[in-house]
């Protein structure tokens, strides 16, 4: 089909359908009934777009590597689908369609069959050898399905699982409640840092995600006709449908009826229009931000499941996935009430199980709902449809042609217990949180004709606008508020004037925070440049590229990494007589050089310690993570006959004490560190030093707040230091000034700002002597490292502090 010149007429029941591309390359579809339009509409989408719709049918089922390629990361892609089973009930869902729905589908389907026949497979298909499968009714339901599942609505879970690993870092409980301010239930810190969270998925699985259809939808709004220039309700849509990738995800599409034309983005491998509109209605959607996830606690042990004193076994499905040029991959998937484990449940502990409100029982009203939309008179009927929708939570603004404006949450809300959020795992062996059932769609956000006179979404909060409260999760409103901003300033608004919304690069966020960064600036050329920026991201804006530099430093500094990981591949990367040979990281991905920030080295992060040191030749392995994470990391270190250094903070005399054992037994080499700070080990020499003549004496410490520990690792063993020095002087700690640590009062500072500092004040007749050190970042550990990690090559046993080290 050329994109000008003759139109492709095909026979259909209803007579002749004519398809021809318009000036802009779009498809039109001519015909005399909904079913032939849809017939068209598969034709054209196998045509056009059958690689797309194909290769997506491949990867949701399961089969990526059986056909495309064997290589590790399609297998794990297979893994995830098999697992997710995205339409485990295709045969009840089909029966769910209403009879006008199911003959659409069926045309489609046909449409879509002819050209496959006719034609045969795409080049890329023949190169493979994979000859497709016919289109069936229940791949359409699955690609509708789908569409506000990944990347939107497991990205809640992500979210939540984010949550679990900042409780298992020690967060505080306020910080935790200031980052998610939805939060309403008790956190049970220690049921939390029991959970053994799965590992996610690598990077080149997650690039295969990449092809499959997305909703990644941001801005509509409507206006009423009484604040337009017509008198006419507008309505506007901006929700980023991709239409600009090589090849697009969406394709517009243009269907025309004796009385009716039905125009806007579609699907393919889907019949209708997901955002557009029909002589009567115009409609769009942004994504709504329904928490649809929620994540349950499972006790487990001998493949069972704790209930009470009763174990009961999980139900259990076998996947088999084939591998093109390699052994069958066999995928053991345990499931319970709640939804799918993720972990074994014969290794003893606890896991996640996570539920999809949308996982059974779901996918037909997607297309009850929107394939009833070009027949939808008003606003009012729209709304009704919208609400047939289940596995798709979207914020769907319309207007009619009556002059109405509205708006319609669509989504299956879990009904969760009062005074439960959503965002926190809860024990599954609990019946209080046993499964409800779901929240009835006329309680969700919903709005006809509000008294402003317009409606704005740009993924904000909406939960004012129903009964029910749906997010829990929501961006900032500042677009949205722009929007509003924008559409107050004029009395009777006109298309020109919703062009230039759409067109506003005006940022009300970058407003705010240049309230508090104007005074802040220096007096430089950028300085100057930032002070004088109006927020606004033109094209040309220096200013608009200097505030993103320094937001960006912003998020790093209060949210960015606050380990030592980078510092150490840096320092050993600049080492001459060593060499990194691999990382471990459960949050970060790629090449360790680049997200170092110097030059890429070949080295990839992993997520797999145990893995990592079965497979590579290390020597010595340099941890700075959690002391309870420490502690698994080293064993297994030992396990692989590893030597270790470890400047854990927080790491008890219990703990060191079993991995004393352990290496003992193992006779590995090792240094448990508290500070590398070489000045720091030297303040403590000076201070045991000052101890015999001077027993008064006290102990400040600063660090910055994200020290989960207090006193710190270096104060207590000054502390330490001070009463070896003493002898047989006790020293008069008072324990309501300060913790005491060998009769040694110690102050603890927690401060944003601050590095790491310690001061030690000795008091005599008349005069104060004051020993300090001051790290001022963390470069300033580096020496202490590199020192412990070339000597400990040499050890066969574990020593405590970098003292034990120095000449």
């Amino acid at each position: 089909m050329n994109l000008s010149g003759s139109p492709v007429t095909l026979d259909t029941k209803g007579g002749k359908t004519t398809i021809l591309r318009n000036g802009h390359g779009i498809p039109e579809i001519s015909a005399k009934r909904y079913e032939d339009a849809y017939y068209g509409m598969g034709w054209v989408h196998a045509h056009d777009r059958q690689l797309q719709t194909l290769l997506t049918r491949l990867l949701l089922e399961g089969r990526a590597a059986e056909t495309l390629s064997g290589e590790p990361a399609l297998v794990e892609i297979d893994r995830y689908m098999r697992r997710m089973r995205f339409l485990p009930d295709p045969d009840s869902e089909i029966k769910k369609l209403d009879p006008e729905v199911r003959r659409h589908l069926e045309f489609y389907t046909m449409g879509f069959n002819h050209y496959l026949e006719t034609h045969g497979a795409v080049f890329e298909f023949r190169l493979l050898g994979y000859k497709p499968e016919p289109w069936r009714i229940r791949d359409s339901l699955i690609l509708g399905k789908i569409m506000a599942f990944l990347g939107l609505a497991d990205a809640q879970g992500a979210m939540e699982k984010f949550l679990v690993q900042m409780v298992q870092n020690d967060l505080s409980e306020k910080k935790l409640r200031e980052l998610f301010p939805y939060l309403s239930e008790r956190i049970d810190y220690a049921l939390l840092k029991k959970l053994e969270l799965a590992p996610p998925l690598v990077p080149e699985a997650l690039k295969w995600l990449s092809k499959i259809p997305k909703m990644t939808a941001s801005n509509n709004w409507a206006v009423s006709g009484r604040l337009t220039a017509s008198g006419k309700p507008m309505y506007c849509s901006d929700p980023h449908l991709e239409v600009n990738r090589i090849p697009s995800i969406w394709q517009e599409i243009v269907l025309r009826l004796p009385d009716n034309v039905v125009m806007g983005a579609s699907l393919p491998g889907v019949p209708g229009i997901a955002i557009g509109r029909t002589k009567n209605l115009a409609w769009g959607a942004t994504y709504s931000f329904m928490d649809m996830i929620d994540y349950r606690i499972e006790e487990c042990r001998d493949g069972r499941y704790r209930r009470g004193k009763q174990w009961k076994p999980f139900a259990v499905r076998e996947e088999v996935i084939k591998v093109k040029k390699g052994e069958p991959v066999v995928e053991k998937v345990y499931e319970n009430e709640h939804g799918v484990l993720e972990g074994n449940p014969f290794q003893e502990g606890h896991y996640l199980v996570m539920s999809w409100s949308a996982a059974r029982a779901c996918g037909a009203g997607e297309f009850n709902g929107l394939l009833a939309l070009p027949h939808a008179r008003s606003a009012r009927e729209a709304m009704a449809c919208f609400r047939k929708l289940e596995a798709l939570s979207f914020n769907w603004v319309m207007a009619d042609s009556s002059g109405n404006i509205a708006y319609q949450m669509s989504g299956r809300l879990f009904k969760r217990p009062r005074g439960v959020s959503g965002l926190v795992p809860l024990p599954g062996w609990e019946k209080r949180y046993s499964p409800r059932g779901f929240v009835s769609p006329a309680h969700l956000p919903s709005a006809l004709n509000p008294p402003e006179g317009f409606i704005v979404t740009a993924n904000q909060d909406l939960n004012r606008l129903g009964k029910a409260k749906p997010i829990n999760l929501p961006m900032a409103s500042y677009r949205a508020d722009r929007i509003a901003q924008l559409l107050k300033k004029k009395k009777k608004l006109t298309v020109d004037d919703m062009k230039r919304i759409h067109l506003d690069l005006y940022s009300l966020q970058a407003e705010r925070f240049m309230r508090v960064l104007r005074p802040l600036l220096p007096d430089t050329d950028n300085g100057r440049i930032l002070r004088e920026w109006e927020c606004s991201y033109t094209p040309d804006s220096r200013g608009a590229t200097l505030f993103e530099s320094v937001y960006r430093a912003l998020i790093r500094t209060v949210f960015g990494d606050n380990g030592m990981g980078r510092e150490v591949v840096r320092a050993v990367s600049g080492a001459s007589d060593m060499r990194l040979v691999a990382a471990v990281d459960t949050k970060e991905a790629g090449d360790a050089g680049t997200v170092a920030g110097i030059a890429p080295n070949g080295v990839m992060i992993s997520t797999d310690l145990a893995s990592t040191l079965k497979n590579v030749d290390v020597d010595v392995l340099v941890d700075f993570t959690v002391a309870r994470a420490a502690l698994e990391n080293v064993t297994t270190a030992i396990a692989n006959n590893v030597k270790f250094v470890v400047g854990t903070s927080g790491m008890g005399s219990e703990a060191v004490g079993e991995l004393l054992r352990k290496a003992e037994t193992g006779k590995v080499g090792g240094a448990v560190v508290p500070n590398f700070a070489l000045g720091a080990v030297l303040m403590m020499r000076f201070a045991r030093a000052a101890a015999r003549y001077f027993p008064d004496c006290e102990i400040i410490e600063l660090h910055h707040d994200g020290k989960v520990d207090f006193p710190s690792g270096t104060a207590k063993a000054t502390a330490h230091e001070i009463a070896s020095g003493r002898g047989d002087t006790v020293g008069k700690g008072d324990a309501g000034r300060g913790v005491v640590e060998m009769g040694v009062p110690i102050h603890s500072v927690r401060l944003p700002g601050l590095v790491a500092h310690q001061e030690v004040l000795f008091g005599g007749p008349g005069q104060l002597l004051t020993i300090r050190h001051d790290s001022m970042g963390r470069d300033s550990f580096m020496p202490g490292v590199l020192l412990a990690v070339r000597k400990v090559m040499n050890l066969d046993h574990v020593v405590l502090g970098l003292d034990a080290l120095l000449e």
